[in-house]
């Protein structure tokens, strides 16, 4: 139960991919290094595809969020810039185009 809790992974999804990687090998428990690697590289292939689509999922969001906001401030988008000379803080909205 440790592993799950500090992998962050649900002890059901654990349950899951370990029996996958049984299921993968044909229950066999002495398995060539070659393989275990190639099992290896999937398995962080997929966890970075996975990462990618997530990132993207969260950009369209805050996308929309952001396209939503706009309309409801007469078109301004809230981007400022900030700068900092001789202790002294500046900042500019600019117009979304």
């Amino acid at each position: 139960m440790r592993h799950v809790q500090v992998g962050g992974l649900p002890l059901q999804e654990l349950n899951h991919l370990e029996l996958q990687f049984l299921l993968l090998n044909d229950f066999r428990l002495s398995i060539p290094v070659e393989e275990i690697e190639a099992y290896g590289t999937m398995l962080v292939e997929f966890y970075a595809r996975e990462v990618v689509a997530q990132r993207r999922a969260d950009a369209a969001a805050e996308a929309e969020a952001a396209a939503e906001m706009g309309g409801e401030d007469g078109g301004m988008v809230g981007q400022r810039s900030m700068s900092e000379s001789s202790g002294e803080s500046s900042a500019t909205i600019t117009a979304g185009g």
